[in-house]
């Protein structure tokens, strides 16, 4: 098992495990040459760069088992948000999904299938726009039967599905939302447009880097989707004060680590 910042196991913790992502999902980020250095050094030898239009991924294999890293970058320009927030929906399967996160999971798509091995273990994951590809990348595996796939974690997603859609998605799905991020309450549930988050498990943190539950946040989670509505603008063009930036969730990840350990 690789040692170090990316070390990913199906036996450790949620937390253990989110923060791995996390890293990987900012190291997404970076210039080739740094990832590959970063990868290297952390026992994912074999590694490959999938790029399509605006669309970025690592797919990374590692050294000594099985399991495979699959991390989509995120936004790198507030504008690609506001471009596809306002996209529509199209058929998928059962229900609809939304349009402009399809095309940038099939972007990198049509390269990545041709790499997935029938033995990867596969963990995918993403932050922010990278979070809704990733989230259909693993429908897209499962579908198709080409491997398991471990778990898709996201950090900050968007909604992609429809109702009907969500109701059918299969997946292991972990979403991190950092309490007053607005980004996983958009696109904003419409009369004509609905949107859903599939089930799966939600881990809420807050700035201290506490886990908070569902129910203990019904009321700043009604808040933050009224918000969302109104200021999803202001919320992709200064995403860092609204706790939505892949830097703040390595930080609150690693506080809740910390207190993970210590309980």
């Amino acid at each position: 098992m690789p040692l170090g910042y990316l070390q990913l196991d199906r036996q450790a913790s949620v937390l253990q495990n989110g923060l791995a992502l996390a890293r990987a999902c900012n190291l997404a980020y970076r210039n080739r040459a740094s990832i590959s250095a970063e990868l290297v050094s952390h026992g994912f030898g074999f590694h490959r760069f999938i790029e399509a239009e605006n669309a970025f991924a690592i797919y990374a294999r590692a050294d000594d088992s099985i399991e495979t890293l699959i991390a989509v970058r995120g936004t790198d320009e507030p504008l690609d948000w506001v471009h596809n927030i306002r996209i529509g929906q199209i058929k998928y399967k059962q229900g609809r999904v939304h349009a402009g996160f399809f095309d940038h999971a099939s972007q990198l798509w049509k390269e990545l299938h041709s790499l997935i091995e029938p033995n990867d273990r596969i963990w995918l994951t993403g932050h922010s726009l990278g979070g809704a590809a990733a989230t259909l990348l693993a429908d897209f595996i499962q579908r198709q039967q080409l491997t398991e796939v471990r778990s898709v974690m996201t950090f900050g997603a968007p909604r992609v599905f429809d109702p009907t859609a969500a109701a059918h998605y299969r997946p292991r799905l972990v979403r991190f939302c950092n309490v007053g991020d607005l980004v996983p309450h958009l696109p904003s549930r419409g009369i004509r447009l609905r949107y859903n988050h599939p089930a799966g498990r939600v881990l809420h943190l807050n700035s201290a880097g506490k886990v908070q539950t569902e129910r203990s946040l019904w009321l700043v989670r009604a808040i933050t989707s009224l918000a969302a509505r109104f200021l999803w603008k202001k919320a992709v063009s200064n995403s860092s004060s609204f706790g939505h930036s892949i830097s703040e969730y390595v930080f609150r990840l690693r506080q809740a680590m910390e207190r993970e350990q210590q309980s």
